[in-house]
């Protein structure tokens, strides 16, 4: 029993493991199966592959049959054509060589162009620099000429001089020799006469004190007088005016009278034209003659009327009761200057009598003189200044000359207005071209103050 159970059990495995070997073997041909139809498939697609890739290499064939042809042909060209290039090069280099020698022709003429040009410009610069030197000669010698002229002119300057100084030493001997003859009248008047035309003839000094002093003995000689004496007042003389285009002249003293004087008839009595009670110190006429201006110590100004029978007086106050030091009339007549120990210097319209301030100093103005034309004041003051007041309303004030401790006592315009003199206390004369602030002379003779 137990060898049978065994041997169903050793059966039933065997038919198992044939029926699986079965199944393994149609399993195995199932898969040579697939992979020999996989090859086959293959196979085929292979051979189509092949079959494609024959034709396409026939294809490629020809087309290389073509290309070979093509490049045959382009080769040929090629041939062709690397023979025209070399007919070409061999040109270009013809050419080359050519445009070598061109430009080794031109470079040449360049060169040769250049070193001209060069050439020239230094022929140009040379003809430059003689032209210059032509004009620096040509200018050296229109200044060699000038200055030539210029010499000339200062010699004829220098020999004119030198003769005019000739001819004023002679005047001055002729004058001088004046004073030495005392019998011949005729010859002394003679020798002062053409030593005075000599001296303004060659331009000398217009006062000349040599001069002068010929012919003022000279006159006085042959008049046998030489001054008039006007006796009337009983104290100092202060001042004294010659009224314009007549022979009347007026004086003021410090016994407080105003005289008036004729200088043709000096016998005659003159006339009195105030007395005051105080000093006058200082008189000035009109350029018209027809008013007097007296300064006095302490009752102002007073103003006469020439042209009235009684010398009509119009007081002009404006100084405070202070002492007047100088009066000068404008050149129309139509105003008045003052100044006084106030420091002030005012002007006054005479037809209304009113005055206004023009100018204050420090110190006190001594003198004042109006020029010719009206436009310029100077004014002389006790601190040694010279001053000019001009400008519409005399606001322009310019300084002339200033000296500490030497007063200026007097200034006086010439009747041409181009000179101003000024006297100061150390005893100066001075003459100022005003115009340009310059001293043109300084003359010395007195020994006390002007």
């Amino acid at each position: 029993m137990v060898y049978l159970e065994t041997s169903e059990k050793e059966y039933k495995a065997e038919e198992e493991n044939k029926i699986r070997m079965q199944k393994r073997a149609i399993r195995r041909t199932r898969i040579t199966a697939m992979i020999m139809g996989a090859a086959a498939i293959l196979s085929l697609g292979f051979m189509l592959w092949a079959f494609i890739q024959q034709a396409e290499a026939e294809k490629q064939r020809i087309l290389a049959d073509e290309r070979k042809v093509e490049a045959d042909d382009q080769r040929s060209i090629a041939e062709e054509k690397t023979v025209e290039a070399e007919d070409a090069a061999e040109l270009a280099l013809l050419r080359e060589k050519e445009a070598t020698r061109e430009k080794e022709i031109a470079d040449s003429a360049k060169i040769i162009a250049l070193e001209q040009e060069r050439e020239a410009t230094i022929q140009r610069n040379l003809a430059v620099i003689s032209e210059n030197k032509a004009l620096d000669q040509e200018k050296i010698a229109v200044e060699n000429a000038e200055e030539a002229r210029i010499q000339q002119t200062k010699a004829e300057e220098a020999s004119e001089e030198a003769y005019k100084r000739r001819m004023l030493s002679i005047a001055q001997s002729m004058s001088v020799k004046s004073l030495q003859i005392d019998q011949d009248t005729s010859l002394k008047g003679l020798l002062a006469f053409q030593a005075y035309l000599f001296n303004d003839r060659y331009e000398g000094v217009s006062y000349h004190a040599d001069i002068f002093s010929g012919i003022y003995d000279a006159i006085k000689t042959i008049d046998q007088s030489s001054y008039t004496v006007f006796r009337g007042h009983s104290a100092t003389i202060n001042s004294v005016s010659f009224k314009p285009g007549t022979t009347l002249f007026y004086s003021a003293s410090s016994d407080g009278n105003v005289f008036q004087w004729d200088i043709q008839h000096p016998e005659k009595e003159f006339a009195i034209v105030v007395s005051n009670n105080t000093i006058n110190g200082v008189l000035s006429v009109s350029p018209d003659s027809r008013w007097l201006a007296c300064g006095t110590n302490n009752i102002g100004i007073q103003l006469f009327d020439l042209t009235s029978n009684n010398f009509k007086l119009q007081n002009l106050k404006g100084h405070e009761g202070k002492k007047i030091k100088s009066v000068a009339f404008s050149p129309n007549s139509k105003n008045l200057v003052s100044s006084g120990t106030d420091k002030k210097v005012l002007l006054w319209d005479i037809q209304t009598g009113k005055s206004e301030p023009i100018w204050e100093h420090d110190d006190i103005v001594q003198s004042l003189s109006v020029s010719p034309d009206g436009n310029v004041i100077a004014a002389g003051t006790k601190d040694g200044r010279i001053v000019l007041l001009s400008g519409r309303n005399w606001e322009n004030v310019q300084e002339l000359y200033n000296e500490e401790n030497n007063p200026v006592n007097v200034v006086q315009f010439n009747h041409a207005g181009n000179i101003l003199i000024s006297g100061d206390l150390d005893g100066n004369v001075k003459l100022w071209n005003w115009k340009d602030i310059e001293l043109i002379k300084s003359l010395r003779g007195h020994t006390a103050r002007i």
